[in-house]
């Protein structure tokens, strides 16, 4: 498996996975006391209001205005369950998963930022539109709402209609395939949030399921905050932060490389900083995927920094001279927008064929010792061998 596909694995099952998977075990295998104790019945409520403070306090609307949401749908159907003769249920369970999606989509600015005051606009109008409908003609709704195209047995026990069947299933989908374009803990927890919430109407509206969708979205918020404090938002590479940690818990023997970026200040000032944040992506993406068993962080600016754990400076030596050659190689084409800043000239010649952009980087590397007072001692060596490579014509790796 690439690291890619563990770091997408890691993302979908933890936490939502974890949190529906013990809710599903627990409604299958519980008895009956623990599933209707009544903290279950509570969790939804305060599940709500975590929500609505972390999102407050980080400026975060998303998920607060979901986790609203599920706990509205959840008000409605266990308190008002025969209501228009179970139609309220029947459009309940088929609009939850559409606006469950809608309010997925999009950006994340604030519990009141425009997008979400529309949001929320749009699903009152959708429930205005519905109570109206219902009171001038509600036979032909519920004819509508509980229109069975499959004759099978199997749809006709699940206990909601194939119109919210359906509903669930491409909401389901919209929300997976989100998850893949993106790869993040907010949106995993938000398909999690929706597959829990499908329990909930499977099970006949058991709080359990309704308090696992709200607090998978709440881990999933938690956890986007923490990928924001640890990982660094262009490159994608653990921040600085992470690599403090990680050095801090380093133990003999395990080497440190420090890496930079060779010429990277004319890069941004030749040809602007869109065309410096490419390369910083460039050479992210080849760290990140680094031999000997190397972890790469970004240690700031243009500098990174690989933490091979358990692993002597001899052993690693291959692995950064490989990815010092591959980056050397690596074709970086200027096109288009990304043309020279720095004269008419510059532009006009790079308007005619495209320029390649050499990117070269120079590596420093040191291992912990024994008898180093603290973790510092290596990355002090590792960046004192780096100025060596720098000094001694760039472009190539040197031991400290």
């Amino acid at each position: 498996m690439s690291a890619l596909s563990k770091k997408l694995f890691y993302s979908f099952i933890f936490p939502g996975g974890l949190i529906c998977a013990a809710a599903l075990l627990t409604y299958l295998y519980a008895t009956q006391a623990i599933k209707a104790h009544p903290v279950f019945t509570w969790l939804p409520l305060i599940a709500m209001l975590l929500a609505l403070f972390i999102g407050w306090r980080f400026n975060r609307g998303k998920i607060p205005v979901t986790v609203i949401l599920v706990y509205v749908a959840y008000y409605l159907l266990s308190e008002f369950e025969g209501f228009w003769g179970g139609d309220l249920a029947a459009i309940i369970s088929t609009l939850l998963p559409l606006n469950f999606a809608l309010l997925a989509f999009g950006g994340d600015r604030g519990v009141l930022s425009t997008a979400n005051i529309l949001k929320v606009s749009f699903i009152a109008l959708e429930t205005g539109i519905l109570i109206v409908l219902h009171r001038v003609s509600a036979g032909t709704l519920h004819s509508y709402l509980t229109v069975s195209p499959i004759s099978h047995a199997l749809l006709n026990g699940l206990g909601v209609t194939q119109v919210a069947l359906a509903s669930f299933l491409f909401a389901l989908l919209l929300t997976l395939l989100r998850f893949i374009v993106r790869g993040n803990a907010v949106d995993a927890a938000l398909f999690w949030g929706l597959a829990a919430l499908f329990g909930g109407l499977l099970s006949g509206v058991h709080p359990l399921f309704f308090s696992t969708a709200s607090l998978t979205l709440v881990a999933g918020m938690v956890e986007g905050f923490h990928f924001l404090a640890f990982r660094d938002e262009l490159t994608s590479l653990p921040t600085r932060r992470a690599f403090n940690e990680a050095l801090a818990g380093s133990r003999a023997p395990s080497t440190i490389a420090i890496a930079d970026i060779d010429h990277f200040k004319k890069v941004n000032d030749r040809y602007g900083h869109d065309v410096g944040d490419q390369v910083l992506k460039m050479v992210s993406s080849k760290l990140s995927r680094i031999g000997g068993g190397g972890r790469a962080f970004r240690y700031g600016g243009e500098e990174f920094a690989v933490i091979f754990q358990g692993a002597r400076s001899e052993s690693v030596a291959d692995a950064l001279e490989e990815l010092r050659s591959i980056i050397s190689s690596t074709p970086f084409v200027l096109r288009g927008l990304l043309r020279p800043i720095s004269s008419s000239s510059a532009r006009n010649r790079s308007k005619k064929s495209p320029k390649p952009l050499r990117v070269t980087i120079s590596i420093g590397y040191s291992e912990l010792r024994e008898g180093d007072e603290s973790p510092i001692d290596v990355v002090k060596r590792a960046d004192k061998a780096l100025y060596r490579s720098k000094k001694g014509g760039r472009n190539r790796v040197t031991a400290g």
